[in-house]
């Protein structure tokens, strides 16, 4: 009389800001027809850092991450203190590359450094704005960057320069193109990440990225920590750098642990799938058109479930 009662696997989500957790909401609105319920969990700015954690534990059952921070996250490096070897991927969501928007360091071009190795080499007392290297997946990366080619943080402000930061980053004085235009005429920034509105500060100052100068290091870091090198030719807005290579990552990725039921990792694969353009609506820059990029780990060991649909639809 009362029909039939739909049963629902409770599972949890781990985002975090509002772009993350949108994308939850897409995949758990999809995904109930497979008789899931999805609860998005998301706690702060640090959440990059936190959710490999609690898919790993269980306390989430699925999560959303970069490719290179689950990659860090298996292998234990840094800022993860254990491997969670148990972490696999699920699906990757192609995204257009983000270098303008300070995933590389750049500097003032009067400085006459375009490289890592340049750095390096001249050991310059730089004054740079950006967020604390151990909090921040740009900063991370710098460092990583900097002991392939045998240096380290901590020697870079050795030779007498600085890093300009503020709670999590946030450094008030320096949030506008204009503020920042005027801290380097003034001599008191050098450059950094994050700039805001980059393109307005390269009109009126001239920058460079500091470019990955040699082919193996580039190969070290892309099989170390899973970063995709990315060639970047011609880049317009920087006057005299015509090219440069620089980190990047190939979109967001979607991620589970091994323990979760085949059933589960395959329902979400399909979605993702099957609705990659609403997906990409979440996000700006996500590439919402399906194709075997998809199914591209980027180094990440691949959940049995998720496997199984690629299979399906001729993809592996």
């Amino acid at each position: 009389m009362w029909g039939s009662w739909k049963r629902f696997n409770k599972v949890k989500f781990a985002a975090g800001g509002i772009d993350w957790r949108e994308i939850g909401y897409t995949i758990g609105r999809r995904i109930a027809q497979y008789d899931y319920d999805v609860e998005v969990i998301a706690t702060g700015m640090d959440m990059a850092m936190v959710n490999p954690g609690m898919v790993s534990r269980g306390d989430a059952d699925f999560g959303i991450n970069r490719n290179w921070v689950i990659n860090w996250a298996i292998k234990g490096f840094e800022p993860f203190e254990e491997k969670m070897n148990n972490l696999r991927g699920i699906a990757t969501i192609p995204s257009l590359n983000t270098y303008t928007k300070g995933t590389t360091p750049v500097l003032k071009a009067e400085l006459g450094i375009n490289s890592y190795k340049e750095l390096v080499e001249k050991k310059l007392p730089l004054i740079l704005k950006g967020q604390h290297y151990k909090m921040h997946h740009s900063g991370l990366e710098f460092g990583h960057v900097l002991n392939e080619y045998g240096s380290s943080w901590e020697e870079l402000f050795s030779w007498g320069g600085k890093q300009i930061i503020g709670p999590d980053g946030y450094v008030p004085e320096l949030n506008t193109a204009e503020q920042i235009i005027d801290a380097m005429k003034k001599g008191e920034l050098d450059g950094g990440w994050l700039i805001p509105e980059i393109w307005k500060v390269a009109k009126e100052i001239k920058l460079k990225f500091l470019s990955i100068d040699d082919d193996k290091i580039a190969e070290r870091l892309r099989e170390k920590y899973g970063y995709l090198i990315i060639k970047v030719q011609p880049n317009v807005l920087y006057d005299g750098q015509e090219s440069f290579n620089t980190w990047g990552y190939p979109g967001q990725f979607i991620f589970t642990r091994e323990e979760a039921p085949d059933e589960f990792a395959y329902a979400v694969a399909k979605v993702i799938n099957e609705n990659s353009l609403e997906i990409a609506w979440c996000q700006p820059g996500l590439v919402g058109v399906p194709g075997r990029d998809l199914s591209n780990m980027w180094g990440v060991p691949m959940h049995r479930g998720a496997q199984e649909y690629y299979k399906s639809i001729g993809w592996m």
